[in-house]
């Protein structure tokens, strides 16, 4: 295309060169402004602003809100936009009169081969593929011309830019280097332009990217110019209909995301197969997940996300991973931008989807692109997924993190309380303060680690940084979680960017149960070592779990760690009455594990005499409390499954006793919540000193697996493979409702569920199917992935053997 701008007048051109250039030459030959048409197609509408049209009403609504308020920075850059874009079509004289360019070969499979983005089915799309590049590294394009290309008569300029408005962020024009190409060409910091070959009517250019530029749908514009036309000169100017999608560059070390050991980047970028993590720290199970990033469509919707995020004002902040990942936080909850999914921790899920239902990322994606509506339902390791999803589309190194026993602080006092007051209908019971209580430890809670350089932070805080999209607390009045660096974390520093104290305590926090009476705060107990257990993520170079706790706490008891906890808790600014009461008597619950849904279990509590006086001690009166627990922490005190009052007894000095309390079946199988979760309480009163203990721990029962087989491990594109899937139900009673979903890459599963027949009490479902496997894997080999739903057991799962396809 080619256009002329006017400006005061007068024809826009040149820019100062030195008087020995071919412009500088130019300008002394053509006295008047040169003249700069358009031809072929009119510039493409950028895709932001498609996408803004398409939004409901009532975001339409909040645009225009940002909008006003912003009315007059904004009609300063439309002048210089609408100046940029005055533009005159081109006669077909002017054309055929001058050099232009025909078309443009943006070498497609080359290009995002070199860039690692041949993967994203957008890139192989028989009609309009995208180019899909990163930023911080080159890319040839091949310019089909009208005539010969002569370094003499002609030149070339490039005009890049993105989004609705010209600042030095969005636009930019860079004239093509017609020497040498030399080795410091691959290495430029700014948008530059390498002539590599002529041949005859074309050429090849090779074009750097810089590795700090906006990224999203970038469309491009080439200027040809004649030189020896003097007065008459016209630069003819092509616009290209081609999307150039620009990501992130892990593997460019002048990119703020670059991460040194590159062969993770197979994991942390590329790898569209997971697993989240869920259960208890002594039960844990690993959740297959799709990311599905390359799938098609979903790096669309990802930069629109990421527009959306930005209310589709394309800004300088879309450069910034620290910036990018803030926003993600909050775009992919509801609770403030009317973004992708909303969380629902309990009750009737009939409007929705119940989140454990959900076993990948792209049918989420794809609903809230196709309804402009946010997706119901999703939980913690809903979210965790969305957000992987999101982050290696777009290029920052991203993996999921589940942490156990994870404490959630609402009143940032870097401690975890639970309050108790006597109960007045019993005078040997106390009971929970629900309005001092908000605090709580989730069974798990699954947030996301990415990778950057904080240039915003001290040295130090560089690499994984944690991001949390599920809605717990607002920061700075949003419901955004990070970035925190994990060594900030790790040291207690909860003064650095962002909302470090609060993740500090998830993970090392004191869970305190007190007394509270006329404002005087009495402890009961002090549990140091009771959050953040087995932080989990999968290892990058296996399919087993990998243990990073190391990377977020000291190990428990060291002097590293107190004094990590003493700066945490000095950055509090809670203020109590406290008194430190000494204990008299410790309750221990042992650990319960590998209990099978609808099997008895057997709980056992050692209590023992620990007073530093070393005397005798009575346990006047002791009461353990079995309630059904959701793995959010919310207990659910009007369903009690068990309650045991225990005979007064007494423990000589460093004397020990065990209780046993059996929980049958019929005790807890229609009291349960998501997730099978119970806290068993132990709260004791001591009669010689007046001192209450309480002590409580949390377990999970086991629900049976999927078990998937496939053979043969070893195939070849087209061959078929056998997959058998198996289910024992472990209940007295038929398993209803039932359906199953299979994913795989390579047999084009895509997760949809498909009803079948009840599964008799104690009896098995089995099925074998035959596909044909149509594609290869990203990489080397495929898991395929099941899942299995049924009302009596929601959320089963389980993935087969690993597949080679040849």
């Amino acid at each position: 295309m080619y256009t002329k701008a006017y400006r005061n007048g007068n024809w826009y051109g040149f820019a100062p060169a030195d008087e020995k250039s071919k412009t500088a030459r130019v300008k002394k030959e053509v006295l008047q402004p040169v003249k700069c048409k358009q031809y072929g197609s009119k510039p493409k509408e950028p895709r932001v602003e498609k996408e803004k049209k398409m939004q409901p009403e009532k975001v339409k609504e909040k645009i225009k809100a940002k909008e006003e308020k912003l009315a007059s920075l904004r009609s300063k850059v439309n002048v210089l936009s609408a100046f940029l874009s005055t533009l005159e079509d081109a006669t077909e004289e002017e054309i055929k009169g001058d050099l232009h360019v025909e078309c443009i070969d943006f070498q497609l499979p080359a290009n995002t081969k070199k860039h690692r983005t041949n993967m994203f089915k957008c890139t192989q799309r028989k009609d309009e593929p995208d180019l899909v590049l990163r930023r911080g590294s080159t890319f040839q394009i091949r310019l089909e011309l009208d005539r010969e290309f002569s370094k003499k008569d002609h030149d070339v300029k490039f005009i890049m830019s993105i989004g609705n408005g010209i600042t030095k962020d969005t636009w930019c024009s860079f004239q093509l280097d017609e020497n040498q190409q030399d080795g410091d060409s691959k290495k430029r910091k700014e948008w530059y332009a390498q002539l590599v070959t002529i041949e005859k009517k074309s050429i090849v250019v090779e074009i750097s990217i810089p590795p700090n530029i906006i990224i999203g749908h970038w469309l491009m514009s080439v200027q040809t110019f004649t030189i020896e036309k003097g007065e008459e000169a016209t630069v003819l100017q092509y616009n290209s209909q081609q999307d150039i999608v620009i990501l992130l560059n892990p593997w460019c070390p002048d990119d703020t995301t670059y991460f040194p050991t590159k062969q993770l980047l197979d994991e942390y970028v590329l790898d569209a197969k997971g697993f989240v993590y869920q259960g208890t720290h002594n039960r844990i199970h690993a959740k297959p997940w799709n990311f599905g990033q390359f799938k098609e469509g979903i790096l669309d919707i990802c930069i629109m996300i990421l527009n959306k995020a930005f209310d589709w004002t394309v800004e300088t902040n879309m450069a910034n991973p620290i910036k990018i990942a803030r926003a993600i936080s909050r775009i992919v909850n509801n609770n403030d931008d009317f973004g992708v999914l909303i969380g629902k921790w309990n009750g009737e899920y009939g409007d929705g989807k119940k989140p454990t239902s959900w076993n990948g990322s792209v049918k989420i994606l794809k609903k809230f692109a196709r309804t402009g509506e946010p997706v119901k339902y999703g939980q913690c390791w809903v979210f965790s997924g969305l957000v992987v999803t999101v982050c290696r589309a777009l290029g920052l190194p991203c993996r999921s993190i589940t942490n156990f026993a994870s404490a959630h602080d609402t009143d940032r006092s870097i401690t975890i309380d639970t309050v108790y007051r006597p109960d007045p209908d019993d005078k040997d019971d106390y009971i929970r303060d629900e309005g001092n209580s908000t605090d709580s430890v989730w069974n798990f809670h699954v947030w996301n680690e990415v990778w950057m350089a904080r240039d915003d932070l001290p040295p130090g805080n560089d690499g994984w940084q944690v991001i949390d999209a599920t809605p717990q607390e607002t920061s700075n009045g949003m419901f955004a979680c990070g970035p925190a660096p994990l060594t900030a974390i790790k040291r207690g520093d909860c003064v650095m960017n962002y909302d470090t104290g609060f993740i500090f305590a998830e993970v090392n926090a004191d869970c305190i149960s007190w007394v509270v009476e006329d404002n005087i705060w009495k402890k009961l107990s002090v549990k140091p070592h009771r959050v953040g257990m087995k932080i989990s993520t999968k290892d990058p170079e296996s399919s087993n779990r990998e243990d990073v706790t190391h990377c977020y706490k000291y190990s428990e008891g060291t002097k590293e760690n107190s004094e990590a906890v003493r700066k945490a808790t000095s950055s509090s600014d809670a203020e109590r009455n406290i008194i430190e009461v000494p204990y008299d008597i410790d309750i221990d619950i042992t650990d319960i594990d590998d209990v099978l849904m609808g099997t008895t279990v057997e709980i056992r509590i050692k209590v023992k005499n620990i007073s530093d006086v070393k005397e005798k001690r009575t346990v006047k009166s002791m009461v353990i409390d079995v309630h059904p627990k959701s793995y959010d922490g919310v207990i659910e005190n009007k369903k009690l499954i068990k309650r045991e009052k225990v005979v007064p007894f007494s423990l000589e000095a460093g004397d020990e006793k065990v209780l046993k309390m059996v929980i049958t079946k019929e005790d807890y199988m229609d009291k349960l919540l998501e997730q099978e979760g119970m806290e068993i309480k132990a709260l004791a009163s001591v009669q010689e000193s007046a001192h209450v203990v309480v002590e409580k721990e949390v377990f999970r029962l086991r629900k049976p697996d999927i078990d998937i087989k496939v053979s043969p491990e070893n195939v070849e594109l087209g061959q078929k493979v056998k997959i058998e899937m198996s289910l024992k139900n472990p209940l007295d009673v038929p398993l209803t409702c039932c359906s199953y979903s299979l994913d795989s890459e390579i047999c084009g599963l895509d997760d949809e569920s498909i009803e079948i027949e009840d599964v008799p009490a104690h009896g098995e479902w089995n099925l074998t199917l035959e596909e044909t496997v149509w594609q290869y894997p990203t990489f080397l080999c495929e898991i395929i992935s099941g899942s299995f739903e049924c009302k009596e057991l929601p959320n089963i799962d389980g993935s087969s053997n690993s597949i080679t396809v040849t």
